[in-house]
């Protein structure tokens, strides 16, 4: 579960810093920005500050809100859900204008990959989450109508461990 934090915290950054260079760019020469380029800054950044903060959390302190298989799985969820919704709203924003990008400007074709690169990594970033919330649900749901608890935390993975006293 940390490589497929890691790979939405990777995406997250990529996606942040295109759509600010995206932002910056349409600032200068056009004295307006995308709404589709704001969206990939903010679930960028949201991805990029908050699972680092639960891997963090969850190794620092067991026990700790922030490790429940719960709330893991309803805040990676709403994380899949803004991620499908940015990139789909990139591609739709973006297909007409950017199909092919030939364009005599070297600027638009910087404009043209960037948006194609934000397509992409917002797709891996919900990709990923596709398929690991069934990995952290299944779990969940096979040993919680038995009463037990789940037997880690979703985010950092931790096994049940048992303690061996030397004597």
């Amino acid at each position: 579960m940390r490589a497929t934090a890691g790979i939405s915290v990777l995406c997250g950054i990529i996606v942040l810093s295109l759509g600010a260079h995206l932002t910056s760019l349409s600032e200068e020469y056009f004295e307006s920005y995308y709404i589709f380029a704001a969206l990939n800054i903010a679930v960028g950044g949201l991805t990029m500050l908050t699972i680092p903060v639960m891997v963090a959390i969850d190794f620092v302190r067991t026990g700790a809100i922030t490790s429940m298989v719960l709330v893991e799985l309803v805040w990676l969820s709403i994380l899949w859900v803004l991620w499908i919704a940015t990139a789909a709203y990139t591609a739709d924003q973006t297909s007409e204008a950017f199909s092919a990008c030939d364009f005599i400007y070297p600027i638009l074709n910087q404009v043209c990959n960037e948006t194609r690169a934000m397509e992409a990594f917002g797709f891996l970033a919900w990709i990923v989450r596709e398929f690991s919330l069934p990995l952290g649900l299944g779990p969940t749901l096979r040993v919680g109508p038995r009463g037990a608890r789940a037997p880690w935390s979703f985010v950092g993975f931790q096994f049940p461990t048992r303690a061996v006293q030397l004597q």
